[in-house]
């Protein structure tokens, strides 16, 4: 029997359409809008749409079924948006410093926040009575966020300021040779040996005095922060939480 010819173009059209749109429904990935800080590098870099911190909060959502759409706004804006819906999450905050409607994720990432010398200067700095003495220039807020030991050495150093540019507080560090800097460490070695900052490739002593900061992901919604947890979680156990690490603070980014 003959197939007439119009049916054997239809069919091959509605071959042709299940074909196209059958791969969108397997791949399709439910969209969030997720806030994060303007510039913070190497865990922010709103330039190239990346970070250390961006990359591992992408992937394990991605793990999970969703699609990250990255918005970049200051800290204080960050839980106001997430508080009035505007966006579904964001990062990096401290758990202690969200209120009940908002639900903190596991830790994804922890600074270590630290003082850092050139070595040519030889200080001591065992303790932050140690740091009281020395010209400190310091990340923007951290008379605010440290622990109180080290708000009341601010408070008692006349030579104490805070700068709210990164990038700035390293090479000012390296240029002038007077002050002992206190920053996370990893912002500090990547502008260090990435940025620029230090072209005379002086040699410093990193000073390991204050705690450790681990930071969350803030959700509006727990089911979300429990699908990122479960991520984050294959994240660490295949291996790739270390490679993302390795590739900020040891690669070429």
């Amino acid at each position: 029997m003959r197939i007439p010819a119009i049916f054997l173009l239809l069919t091959s059209f509605l071959l042709g359409s299940l074909l196209q749109t059958a791969p969108s429904f397997a791949t399709s990935k439910r969209p969030l809008r997720i806030a994060t800080q303007e510039s913070t590098a190497p865990f922010v870099m709103p330039d190239r749409q990346s970070g250390l911190s961006v990359d591992i909060v992408r992937e394990a959502l991605h793990l999970e079924g969703y699609e990250v759409t990255l918005t970049f706004l200051p800290s204080p804006r960050m839980v106001e948006a997430l508080t009035t819906g505007k966006i579904d999450a964001a990062f990096p905050l401290r758990s202690s410093h969200l209120n009940d409607s908002i639900y903190a994720s596991d830790s994804h990432i922890t600074f270590s926040n630290v003082a850092v010398s050139l070595e040519e200067n030889r200080t001591t700095i065992r303790n932050l009575d140690d740091l009281a003495k020395c010209r400190v220039d310091a990340f923007l807020g951290a008379s605010k966020w440290l622990p109180q030991e080290f708000r009341n050495m601010a408070a008692a150093n006349p030579n104490y300021a805070e700068q709210n540019d990164q990038k700035a507080q390293v090479a000012s560090f390296f240029a002038r040779r007077d002050k002992v800097v206190v920053l996370e460490k990893h912002i500090f070695e990547y502008y260090a040996h990435k940025g620029g900052c230090n072209p005379l490739r002086l040699r410093y002593v990193i000073h390991d005095i204050l705690p450790p900061a681990p930071l969350a992901v803030a959700f509006a919604d727990k089911k979300l922060r429990d699908a990122f947890n479960s991520g984050l979680r294959k994240l660490r156990e295949s291996g790739r939480y270390d490679v993302i690490v390795r590739k900020y603070v040891d690669g070429d980014e």
